[in-house]
């Protein structure tokens, strides 16, 4: 998405030309030289502006700040429309709609808005394509998508490619949604309309030979759809496919199909060894964690649980939403497999498909290139696993489990009843991982660079999955510690005694890691990260205070031990509320006043944690 400005013209609703009366006479070079510096003025400020709201917008984007880039694109183009960079900041708009708030109405209106307005943009055929792409994709809409390809033919007569991309985006709408007989006569349509796009009409020939399959009695035609898209695009990769269905059409006509094809799948048995016991332990995220670990040990790259959580920003995020407060314990800020392994600088590949068939065939492909595949199994218990092994002829698969077990194999059916069609961390049905190599090494300072660049993202006010994230989180924490006892006293309770030692546990690993980084460091940098490290132990301490604030409170003030098993005793509790306004009566006050002493335990957690959050900032800066 980085691209550069473009020259263009600069319009603010003034009229750059000048005005006034007619001048003559020497005077006039001397005149019409003002008029062009106040109009070059004029026009500068409003490029300018412009030009600062893009730039804000591109460094929120490259950290990862998502709305915050979408603010100054809006900004940009509500404030200044006609400006050069108005079209640019419009298509950025709507990729993040598309991509990172999972938004396909807005992306559509955004890139219709770009069309609209800027219909002499060089993004403006794009964007009509992206319309079609995502009313096919995302929305399925046939309708929609004809209606689409109309107007990109309409406004742009001169460009094939770009309407035979969006006629195929109709042909597979109409596909999906078993409309076989209108997919077969679009596919003909875009053939016949666009033979010099070889992509795009030799997909729509393939198309069409499988509507066939659905719609021809005779095995006769159904074959010589096949043999005419080898036949017109030899070359294409919609001709390989289509040599694959000829031939199992004529082998299963010769008899001889099952033994081809129990050959092929005992020839492509693949076991990928080297994967040994992995332990994986802790509330889902940690365990997620432990699983990855252990696929990135097998490629060579080790690294303990501290770093893991670091990395995948765990250490330093917070999630809490009042329906589910266990759900601090399952999400991320971002997809923790792609994260950790972009920032070590491995190359790893990913799908998602609610297809089983897709799936399935996905991960076959993956293991049969010695790629263990990481994966997450629902039943008999929420785990992570480890594919490594295929035995297409006995349809079976082999996977490790954590925690000492041996590996497992089962039959493909039972396997893929495991692996629900369920998202799980927001990463989409069906999800794998694997990773294939290695890009490049990181040094030990990028390696910071890029986590740090995280953490100071972790506390920013945000949704993830419709889950209050950062501050945000710790506000709707406060909020329910508010409403107590007469709120949901009982999920609360239940958070502070599971949930709590984990978000312990995480600020620890944070603390441990920065310390451990500014060892190698000298300078400016090393000192913020040393005074982030000291913070985070701060907030690790508070939140076992909060966790005792908690337990007394449910239990109407009774000092007891917190939820992480740590003693809460009485002096040295009483010692540390003293330090917070308290007085020795704690006991005696009413269970909805205990609660509110916990609000104000929490609300000093929040400053420390906005404050380790400028300290990252800037230990970024130097």
């Amino acid at each position: 998405m980085q691209r550069g400005l473009r020259a263009g013209p600069a319009e603010c609703g003034a009229d750059s030309r000048g005005g006034g009366g007619v001048v003559s006479g020497r005077r006039q070079p001397a005149a019409l030289a003002l008029l062009l510096a106040v109009g070059a003025f004029t026009l500068s400020g409003c490029y300018n502006r412009s030009q600062r709201l893009y730039q804000r917008a591109e460094v929120f984007l490259a950290r990862g700040e998502s709305y915050l880039a979408a603010e100054q694109y809006r900004r940009l183009v509500v404030d200044d429309p006609r400006s050069p960079l108005a079209d640019d900041a419009l298509y950025k708009l709507a990729y993040l709609f598309r991509e990172d708030f999972a938004d396909p109405q807005k992306a559509i209106a955004t890139y219709r808005m770009l069309a609209d307005q800027h219909p002499d943009s060089p993004y403006a055929d794009d964007a009509l394509l992206w319309v079609s792409y995502i009313q096919a994709r995302e929305l399925g809409d046939a309708e929609a998508v004809r209606a689409t390809l109309e107007t990109i033919r309409e406004r742009f007569p001169d460009e094939p490619r770009t309407q035979a991309r969006a006629h195929l985006n109709l042909v597979e709408t109409l596909f999906s949604a078993h409309r076989y007989d209108a997919a077969m006569e679009e596919a003909e349509l875009l053939e016949s309309s666009y033979p010099e796009q070889t992509r795009q009409a030799a997909t729509a020939a393939l198309i069409r030979a499988r509507a066939g399959e659905t719609r021809l009695a005779d095995k006769g035609e159904r074959r010589k759809l096949f043999e005419a898209v080898i036949a017109k695009y030899p070359d294409s990769y919609a001709a390989t496919v289509a040599k694959s269905a000829v031939g199992l059409m004529y082998f299963d006509e010769k008899g001889e199909d099952e033994k081809r094809q129990q050959e092929e799948l005992r020839a492509a048995a693949r076991h990928i060894p080297g994967i040994g016991p992995f332990t994986a332990t802790g509330n889902s995220r940690r365990r997620c964690l432990g699983v990855l670990r252990a696929l990135l040990a097998h490629h060579g790259v080790e690294i303990d649980e501290q770093t893991a959580l670091a990395l995948s920003g765990a250490a330093f995020d917070f999630f809490y939403k009042s329906e589910d407060p266990a759900v601090s314990g399952r999400l991320f800020i971002r997809n923790p497999q792609m994260l950790v392994a972009e920032t070590l600088g491995l190359a790893a590949n990913e799908w998602s498909a609610p297809s089983a068939e897709s799936s399935f065939d996905a991960l076959g492909q993956a293991i049969k290139h010695s790629r263990p595949v990481m994966l997450h199994h629902s039943q008999p218990e929420a785990t992570w696993v480890i594919a490594v092994g295929i035995r297409p002829a006995e349809d079976q698969i082999t996977y490790i489990v954590p925690n000492g077990r041996g590996p497992v194999t089962c039959g493909r059916s039972t396997f893929m009843s495991r692996w629900g069609s369920e998202s799980v961390l927001g990463l989409g049905p069906r999800y794998q991982f694997s990773i294939s190599g290695r890009k490049h090494t990181p040094t030990a300072a990028e390696l910071l660079e890029d986590t740090l660049r995280t953490a100071a993202s972790a506390m920013a006010p945000r949704t993830v999955s419709g889950v209050p994230s950062g501050i945000d989180a710790y506000r709707a924490l406060e909020r329910d510690l508010l409403a107590q006892p007469a709120g949901n006293r009982d999920k609360v309770v239940a958070w502070a005694k599971n949930q709590l030692p984990e978000l312990r546990r995480c600020r620890q690993a944070a603390r441990a890691f920065l310390q451990q980084r500014a060892a190698a460091l000298g300078g400016a940098r090393s000192q913020n990260l040393l005074e982030a490290a000291r913070v985070y132990g701060d907030i690790d301490q508070e939140l076992a205070t909060l966790a005792g604030a908690i337990e007394r409170a449910a239990r109407g003030g009774e000092r007891s031990t917190d939820p992480a098993g740590q003693e809460q005793p009485g002096a040295e509790a009483a010692a540390h509320d003293a330090d917070r306004g308290s007085d020795t009566s704690e006991n005696a006050a009413g269970e909805a006043e205990q609660w509110t002493r916990a609000a104000r335990q929490l609300a000093f957690v929040m400053e420390l944690e906005q404050q380790v959050g400028r300290l990252m900032q800037s230990a970024i800066s130097n």
